[in-house]
C-alpha cells in the first residue's frame, strides 16, 4: 500500500479534491483489510503504518471540505492506529493530525495543549534525529502556533514559531519528509499566517517580499497566495489583492473553490471595484451569481 498511500498524498498535496476523493475509499478499505490479515510482527506494524497515514490524509482532506465531523472520525482513527506502529514518526505525524482537525473545529486552546504534549511526549533529542523528524517537529509547531494565535497569546506563537523556525534552519531547504514540506519557507507562510490572525495587517504585508514559494507544493502556494490576498485587501491594496487571489485560484481551483474566506474575499473584493474580470472570478468562486 506503500505507492498508494503516497499517491494519496501526493493528490493531497497537488489540491486534486476530485480525484483524491475518488480513491480515498478503496485505499482505505484496502488498509482496513491489511491491519486485519496480520496478526503479529513487522508486517502488522507496516500494515497499521499505512493504515494511520491514509486516514490522516483523509483527515485532512475533509477538513479542506469543512466536513469537521468526518474529519475527526478519520483523524482519531487514524491516532488509534499509529500507537499500533511503535514509530514514533507516524505517531507524531497523527497527533499532529489531531491537532490541525482541532484547530479546524474551532479548539484552538485543545490544538495548543495537544502540541505542547505531542512534543513533551518525545524522547530527548529524538526531534533532531534525521530530516523526518526535524519536519514533523517543526510541522507540528507551525500547527501550534496558528492555534496559539487564535487564542490570542502571542509569546505562545512566537515560541513555537521559533521552535519550527529553529527545525527549519537545521534541515534546510528543498524537503518533503513525509508530505509535510516542511522548511523555511512554510516557517515565513505561518508567520504571514499568524500576523493575520492578530490582525497586524501592515506586519503581515512586510513578511510577504521573504517568502520563497518556490518549489513548494499546489497547496501550500494556494494558501499562501490566499493569505496574501487577504494582506493586501485589509491594506486597502485591492488591484494587489485581486492578484494574489486570481493567482490563488489559478495555481488551485478546486481548493480556493472549497475554501469560505476565498468566497468571501472575492465578494468583498467584488464591491469594491465591480470590475468585470473580479465578478468573473467571484462567480467561480461561487461568491456571486
Amino acid at each position: 500500500m506503500t505507492a498508494e498511500v503516497d499517491r494519496a498524498w501526493r493528490l493531497y498535496q497537488g489540491s486534486k479534491y476530485a480525484r483524491l476523493g475518488e480513491v480515498l475509499p478503496g485505499l482505505l478499505a484496502d488498509g482496513r483489510l491489511a491491519t486485519q490479515t496480520y496478526s503479529a510482527g513487522d508486517d502488522r506494524r507496516r500494515a497499521f503504518r499505512e493504515f494511520a497515514l491514509a486516514l490522516h490524509v483523509a483527515a485532512v482532506y475533509l477538513r479542506k471540505l469543512g466536513e469537521t465531523n468526518l474529519a475527526w472520525i478519520a483523524v482519531d482513527q487514524g491516532d488509534i492506529a499509529a500507537g499500533e506502529t511503535e514509530d514514533p514518526t507516524v505517531i507524531l505525524a497523527l497527533r499532529r493530525g489531531v491537532a490541525h482537525v482541532q484547530l479546524g473545529a474551532g479548539l484552538a486552546e485543545e490544538a495548543v495543549n495537544g502540541t505542547l504534549d505531542a512534543a513533551g511526549e518525545l524522547a530527548p533529542g529524538w526531534w533532531e534525529s534525521s530530516p523526518t523528524a526535524l519536519s514533523l517537529y517543526g510541522t507540528l509547531f507551525l500547527n501550534g502556533a496558528v492555534a496559539a494565535a487564535r487564542t490570542g497569546d502571542r509569546d505562545q506563537t512566537k515560541e513555537m514559531l521559533d521552535q519550527a523556525k529553529q527545525a527549519a534552519e537545521r534541515l534546510g531547504a528543498g524537503h518533503d519528509e513525509m508530505w509535510t514540506a516542511f522548511g523555511p519557507a512554510n516557517v515565513e507562510i505561518h508567520r504571514l499566517a499568524t500576523a493575520l490572525e492578530f490582525e497586524d495587517f501592515q506586519c503581515a504585508v512586510d513578511v510577504v517580499p521573504g517568502i520563497q514559494g518556490t518549489g513548494l507544493p499546489a497547496e501550500r502556494k494556494a494558501r499562501l497566495r490566499l493569505d496574501v490576498a487577504r494582506a493586501y485587501a485589509e491594506t486597502g491594496q485591492t488591484e494587489k489583492a485581486v492578484a494574489a487571489l486570481k493567482r490563488a485560484y489559478t495555481t488551485a481551483p478546486e481548493q480556493i473553490r472549497a475554501h469560505e474566506f476565498a468566497r468571501d474575499l472575492a465578494r468583498r473584493l467584488h464591491k469594491r471595484t465591480r470590475s468585470r474580470d473580479v465578478e468573473e472570478l467571484a462567480m467561480k468562486l461561487g461568491a456571486v451569481q
